[in-house]
């Protein structure tokens, strides 16, 4: 898409907002998001990811870009379809628990086939992971990587077991998908967890309330540095463990009475 950086300001007063990476300039009768990057940083590197990206069909429900975004006929982002009424899987919402499911099962198979395309999401956190009445929904992909294309963008959080970095896999992108379903269906904000360097290794212990799920967590945490174990099995693996809503309602409620958890709830 070509545009005058006169045209994209008549976006500006009404719909313009801000992003870590950029502005964004929501068109609502398009239905698409103009991301543009507030840094020259990596330029270079981000436009050639964008157009590795679109040698690709769009991801179905994703943000996957559509087009790059040239202003004053110099890249300055990309084209991205926008999702009316959505809102991060880290913000409370009215959705009920079979939505939510659902959103959870659109973000891991739109992460499966970028994975397909031997992608790397890398930023992976609740912010880029939106939830509304049409489903889940992937966004962001300013900063998805391919290894041999440039050194890794930087991420929001870290994830540590035993004390050691984890490094960017797709094996991480999948743990830090969980953690933000988790969050999602249990209203607590995973990710404060780590930003405070907690390590992967305590995370099952925070759901006692449910032992299989509990059970499930330990067994693909531990093999999260087996380079000869396949990555973990997408989300529809941890459906099992959360398919009885009554119970999940209960175990919920439970799990917010740990001070731990009330520490991370969910903020509007």
């Amino acid at each position: 898409m070509e545009l005058v950086a006169d045209k994209l300001q008549e976006l500006e007063p009404l719909t313009a907002k801000n992003g870590a990476n950029g502005i964004h300039f929501i068109d609502k009768q398009k239905k698409v998001v103009l991301k543009c990057f507030k840094s020259l940083f990596q330029i270079e590197d981000r436009e050639k990811m964008i157009d590795h990206l679109l040698l690709f069909q769009p991801i179905p429900k994703s943000g996957y870009p559509i087009d790059s975004l040239r202003v004053d006929g110099e890249f300055d982002g990309y084209v991205s379809p926008f999702f009316e009424d959505s809102v991060p899987f880290n913000r409370k919402n009215n959705y009920t628990f079979t939505q939510k499911i659902q959103a959870c099962r659109d973000v891991s198979f739109q992460l499966q086939k970028l994975h397909q395309r031997g992608i790397i999401f890398h930023d992976m956190n609740s912010g880029n992971q939106l939830i509304n009445a049409d489903g889940g929904h992937l966004v962001d992909f300013e900063d998805v990587w391919i290894p041999s294309h440039r050194y890794p963008p930087r991420v929001r959080y870290f994830l540590y077991y035993q004390q050691n970095y984890l490094p960017s896999n797709m094996k991480q992108d999948q743990l830090k998908q969980y953690i933000s379903n988790l969050g999602l269906l249990y209203q607590m904000d995973l990710e404060s967890y780590f930003y405070q360097r907690g390590s992967l290794e305590q995370l099952p212990d925070l759901f006692e309330v449910n032992p299989t799920l509990k059970e499930f967590l330990q067994t693909n945490i531990a093999q999260v540095e087996n380079q000869n174990v396949d990555i973990l099995d997408y989300f529809d693996a941890i459906i099992p463990s959360l398919e009885d809503e009554e119970k999940h309602e209960w175990e919920e409620a439970k799990l917010h009475e740990n001070n731990i958890v009330q520490t991370l709830s969910l903020k509007k």
